[in-house]
């Protein structure tokens, strides 16, 4: 029994308890309530597919966690339900002029003219002048000199364009064509190099691509953020590298040509949709919007992550014809570059709370999230969003809710990365409800890993990875899905089955009997492992009920002078009150 409606919680803490396993970040918890009648749900859907699966937008509708043969084993790509939207707007073309210099030797490096040259203020009129395609040994408009006379490798660009607002456009593509490699420069800020170059690169630094680069291999798209342009003159700088000096034809030759585009508040180069159903009266207290992408073929290969593209996604809400950019409030990488040796993905996590953007108490809709930056054309890719919303309803049970986030791997065969919870009270008897959530990436069908579950002094873990709790299979909790106690999410454009690399799942936690969280309790461990599989997870969601009185309050007030209510009139305020809560409350003070 509570002595008080003046109570305190305990603040929730985590705890990692780890070995060789990669965090990157631990999880905190990012919103806590100790007690409210509510619950949380997820706004989700995948974003990234694989070329070659399905008809129509690629994907597939097996129901898991059946179909080991559908994967995304292949190439990435990406879904566009809004099928690009607003034209963007072309900044520099194809074909245009360019200053470039073709004749970079030791003496003209060691002379200091050739320093800052990617910066705004350089000045570059002693450098030739000419129209793309340039090229050496190759095909194109203007021909430029053997680079280097076949002893230096590296051809220098650098092009001035005036964008008088850049308010105008959410963020830019820059498509260039380069033969063999590139390093790409905005106001003297690289936003892109091939993946092959590692610092310190200079002019003598040759290509080194893993294929020879001709044909289509020449392009390259790169998403970069409005934030790394001005207002007014922008500097665009290139350096161009030889694959090698060698005399052969097709390898020592060189070509750049380069497109720059402004895009539109609605222009999309990916979007997918997903529905929000709370029931009525319900209204918003937190909404944290989750997105990410991933590859796991080469750890070293983390060129599509460019321009901080990865740090912006858009959003539109029920309503709404326009997208708004959402910014990243927390932004975490992973690849060889910036994690634990041996780990073989690449790709980034992002977070930002968007509660102050959804209309709380009239929430319900479709909401669609668009240009979540993935690694196209890179095998084995992935990539989602979700809103995880907490919500407020009377007709509800008092639960006590968590969102936690961070940015761990899960290795095959690492230790379990272990997270304390803790700060609730199960109510003294009758049944306990347990909701446990997590949103994770690159989790394969019928690859075997774990998600479980443990009340302190409980003598074992349970698995939720089983075929008790419906579509996880055996020892498959991580199987590219979308679902909700056992039910796959179809509210969602496109709503594959099959997500291809993308979970965002809540569980019931199976507690027939109080057999998993009995009466009484106040702490748990949720345990991440796997015998089998590599993936990572990015939320971890509880949602426990809770043993609280919980109030309904009714005011009214009587002018006792009668009449029109006036400056001066003497008022009766009646407050009523009712614990409708689970536990008794004596010495309730109550403030107005």
């Amino acid at each position: 029994m509570k002595k008080n409606l003046l109570l305190l919680f305990y603040l929730v803490v985590l705890a990692e308890v780890v070995t060789d396993a990669q965090i990157i970040r631990p999880f905190t918890a990012r919103y806590y309530n100790p007690s409210v009648r509510g619950n949380i749900v997820y706004v989700s859907n995948s974003i990234i597919s694989t070329a070659g699966l399905g008809a129509g937008v690629p994907g597939t509708g097996e129901i898991p966690p059946t179909g080991t043969s559908r994967d995304n084993s292949g190439a990435a790509i990406n879904i566009d339900v809004d099928g690009a939207g607003t034209a963007p707007t072309t900044l520099i073309a194809y074909g245009s002029s360019w200053r470039f210099h073709d004749t970079v030797t030791t003496p003209v490096v060691t002379s200091g003219r050739l320093t800052n040259w990617n910066q705004p203020a350089y000045t570059d009129t002693w450098w030739r002048t000419g129209n793309a395609v340039i090229y050496y040994n190759d095909a194109g408009t203007t021909a430029a000199n053997n680079p280097g006379n076949a002893t230096y490798p590296t051809t220098y660009f650098r092009k001035t364009v005036n964008i008088p607002s850049v308010a105008a456009y959410s963020d830019f593509t820059i498509n260039i064509r380069r033969d063999d490699g590139a390093i790409v420069y905005v106001n003297g800020v690289k936003v892109y190099a091939d993946v092959f170059f590692t610092a310190p690169t200079t002019y003598l630094t040759p290509a080194t691509p893993a294929t020879n680069i001709e044909g289509t291999n020449e392009y390259v798209t790169i998403r970069v953020a409005a934030s790394k342009f001005v207002s007014g003159n922008n500097t665009i700088a290139v350096e161009v590298h030889n694959q090698t000096n060698t005399s052969t034809a097709n390898i020592r030759d060189m070509l750049f040509d380069l497109q720059l585009l402004g895009n539109d508040m609605n222009t999309t180069f990916n979007s997918s949709t997903a529905d929000l159903n709370l029931p009525a009266c319900s209204q918003i207290l937190w909404a944290g919007l989750y997105w990410a992408g991933d590859q796991g073929t080469f750890g070293t290969d983390s060129s599509w992550i460019s321009g901080d593209a990865e740090k912006t996604m858009k959003l539109k809400i029920p309503g709404s014809s326009n997208y708004q950019v959402i910014q990243s409030q927390q932004t975490n990488q992973h690849s060889l570059a910036w994690s634990t040796a041996g780990f073989t993905h690449t790709g980034y996590l992002c977070f930002a709370d968007i509660t102050s953007l959804l209309n709380t108490a009239s929430p319900n809709g479709t909401y669609t999230g668009a240009n979540v930056l993935g690694p196209i054309g890179i095998v084995n890719g992935c990539g989602g969003w979700t809103i995880v919303v907490a919500y407020h309803n009377n007709s509800l049970l008092p639960r006590n809710l968590t969102v936690f986030d961070g940015s761990v791997v899960i290795n095959l065969g690492d230790p379990p990365v272990d997270v304390n919870i803790s700060g609730f009270l199960t109510p003294p008897s009758g049944p306990v409800s347990c909701e446990l959530g997590s949103i994770v990436y690159d989790g394969d069908r019928s690859s075997a890993d774990s998600f479980s579950f443990k009340q302190n002094g409980a003598g074992a873990f349970y698995n939720l990875a089983n075929a008790t709790v419906p579509l996880n299979g055996t020892n498959d909790a991580w199987n590219s899905k979308i679902s909700y106690k056992g039910v796959v999410v179809a509210s969602r454009n496109p709503a594959f089955n099959n997500t291809l690399g993308y979970d965002a799942s809540i569980f019931d936690l199976p507690n027939a009997l109080n057999a998993r969280l009995s009466n009484n309790q106040t702490a748990a461990t949720v345990r991440f492992s796997s015998p089998s599989e590599n993936y990572f997870v990015h939320v971890l969601t509880t949602s426990i009920t809770q043993y609280n009185p919980s109030y309904a309050f009714d005011k009214t007030s009587t002018d006792l002078n009668g009449g029109l209510l006036s400056p001066g009139d003497s008022l009766r305020y009646q407050i009523n009150y009712s614990n409708m809560g689970n536990d008794s409350s004596i010495n309730t003070i109550i403030t107005d």
